[in-house]
């Protein structure tokens, strides 16, 4: 982090050969632009607060079902998901910037182009992701399982991706969503769909499944697969509405 920082610093202030040119000789704090950013800023570290609290409370219940090994599993298994949905994160800051630009210049038309072109790249990327994941499930497992203590949970390894591929489409509509709802300046729009997807809805629903109905570890991957898919269909929908009131005023 330190040397990243130290390279913007050069770029932004001694190379000046940037686009934006930065000085704090007239700089002056405004109330209008400091609510601007807070509005969007608040929600968004707010957003990132719900998906660690939805991790907490899906660990805790992952305790109560398998102990140790079961967070071994789920642990290793989410990097992978992390993985599969980065392309997302790469399309989610375009369309922020898009929705912005377009949003700005009150060109609503190229707003809904963007926005719907982006999900309908980000839906097909994910489901090859999904494929992939399905089909190199195994192989993927024997990174995190080569030695003799971690062989035991291969196959529960496997079950995990395979069960949880299904996640991944469901992102794009929710992520991208957010993304629009942020560029267009309604933040407490993307944090509500955040806290829906995270604590609303995965969570519950895992315990229903995990403990309740006592589907255990499948249970705990489908209750955060079918919150996923509930908040994200919920957000799509939203978010057409809005796009669609912009259109017809």
């Amino acid at each position: 982090m330190g040397i990243s920082s130290l390279f913007l610093f050069y770029w932004l202030f001694i190379q000046k050969e940037t686009h934006v040119s930065i000085s704090f000789k007239r700089f002056r704090f405004r109330k209008t632009i400091l609510y601007d950013i807070l509005k969007v800023g608040i929600p968004s570290a707010l957003s990132q607060m719900s998906m660690a609290l939805m991790m907490f409370f899906i660990t805790k219940l992952i305790t109560m079902i398998a102990g140790d090994n079961g967070v071994a599993v789920f642990t290793t298994g989410w990097r992978v998901v992390m993985i599969a949905i980065l392309p997302l994160l790469g399309i989610a800051t375009a369309v922020t910037s898009v929705s912005g630009a377009a949003f700005g210049g009150r060109e609503f038309k190229k707003l809904e182009t963007a926005f719907f072109y982006a999900v309908k790249i980000g839906f097909i990327i994910e489901v090859c992701f999904a494929a992939a994941t399905f089909i190199f499930a195994p192989v993927i497992s024997k990174v995190f399982t080569w030695s003799v203590d971690t062989a035991i949970l291969k196959d529960d390894i496997i079950a995990l991706l395979r069960t949880m591929l299904l996640f991944y489409p469901a992102v794009a509509f929710g992520m991208l969503s957010s993304a629009m709802f942020q560029g267009v300046g309604k933040g407490v729009n993307s944090l509500i769909i955040t806290i829906a997807r995270t604590l609303l809805f995965s969570v519950p629903l895992a315990a229903l499944f995990g403990i309740f109905l006592g589907m255990g570890m499948t249970g705990i991957y489908a209750g955060i697969v079918c919150g996923s898919w509930l908040a994200s269909i919920l957000a799509f929908i939203w978010a057409r509405l809005f796009i669609r009131g912009l259109l017809n005023p």
